[in-house]
């Protein structure tokens, strides 16, 4: 998804900030650094993406300040220190509860980095809350740097997001990270990069696999209509649609992996439900995304447990399993096999 192999980092800003009472006081750099190409510089970008490990693209709100800052560093790069003292101000009015000693705010413009098969410009942000977890930073000649010798960098940072290109129209494509998961009520995702939702092929294919998952686990309303076994087969016709199909219709979908209609009116009930919970674009057609498919391949795994007493986990092919009842009202499932491994 994301190539710095030609990548170039243009310029570094690092501001650190104390938390003093209920004030943030912040201790400004005098400008940017920019880094020899070399080690260094490759060191620092492999860290600033590799925790974007999945496409799940946000749209940036065009009228916030990180909006109209990253327009200005795309346009003029020259700017990127002024933008991030900006940038920094507006952080540290929420940051008041979530520091206990001292945090840092970092602003980094890289060009040439290859996102989807685009070389585009980017802008990053990093926030952290504790600096020797991520970077081993220095201060000299009133400038805060990162340091060269090996090893400086050993976790991730508290929150972060690339932000690539956009106009007023779209707003422009953000990846964002928080440890711990991204909470999209919280200030980072809601207040500061004013973030919403972009749907893509890989979004929609893992939203769908999701919520047909999601939907069969909610028992109570499908319980008269379907038992453990045939949720596990609805989930193989599931995966069966989308290996076997390069293009996406919801109606037709429907009707091949649920075919009772009661089930089709229940599961329409949720996906209105679910939409409206995670806020999230969803779309009647599209093609389905390899990648996705790969990352939610468990998902396809099924459990039906027995009592207390056994799980039966089912990865395939729900037509060797038989479930019955004798005369004495106690049920079975028998399961046929072609090899013992």
């Amino acid at each position: 998804m994301i190539n710095t192999s030609n990548a170039i980092i243009n310029g570094v800003v690092i501001h650190r900030c104390t938390k003093e009472e209920n004030n943030i006081v912040w201790d400004y750099s005098s400008q940017a650094i920019v880094l020899e190409e070399g080690e260094e510089s490759e060191t620092l970008l492999e860290h600033i993406t590799a925790m974007y490990r999945e496409p799940l693209f946000h749209q940036l709100g065009t009228l916030g300040p990180v909006f109209t800052a990253s327009q200005k560093v795309f346009e003029s790069p020259d700017l990127l220190f002024e933008e991030s003292i900006q940038l920094s101000r507006k952080l540290g009015h929420n940051l008041t509860e979530d520091i206990n000693g001292e945090a840092y705010f970092l602003q980094v413009h890289i060009s040439d980095i290859l996102v989807d098969d685009e070389l585009l410009d980017a802008m990053a942000l990093i926030v952290m809350y504790t600096a020797p977890r991520f970077y081993k930073i220095q201060k000299k000649d009133s400038c805060f740097t990162i340091p060269t010798d090996k090893g400086y960098i050993i976790a991730k940072p508290d929150k972060a997001c690339l932000i690539l290109p956009g106009d007023e129209s779209n707003g422009g494509r953000v990846l964002v990270y928080e440890s711990g998961g991204v909470k999209e009520e919280g200030f980072w995702y809601k207040d500061y990069l004013q973030l919403s939702p972009l749907g893509n092929e890989y979004s929609y294919t893992t939203d769908y696999i999701k919520m047909t998952s999601q939907f069969l686990k909610q028992r109570k309303p499908l319980e008269q209509v379907l038992d453990k076994k045939q949720g596990a087969e609805i989930l193989e016709r599931s995966l069966d649609y989308f290996t076997q199909n390069d293009k996406f219709e919801e109606r037709e979908y429907k009707q091949e992996v649920f075919r009772d209609n009661t089930v089709i009116e229940a599961f329409d009930e949720y996906k209105q439900k679910w939409a409206e919970k995670n806020q999230r674009p969803l779309a009647d057609s599209f093609e389905p995304s390899s990648e996705a498919l790969n990352k939610q391949s468990k998902v396809f795994r099924s459990v039906i447990k027995l009592d207390k007493n056994f799980h039966i986990y089912v990865h395939g092919d729900s037509s060797k399993i038989m479930k019955g009842e004798d005369e004495l009202g106690k049920k079975y499932y028998i399961l046929y096999y072609n090899e013992e491994s």
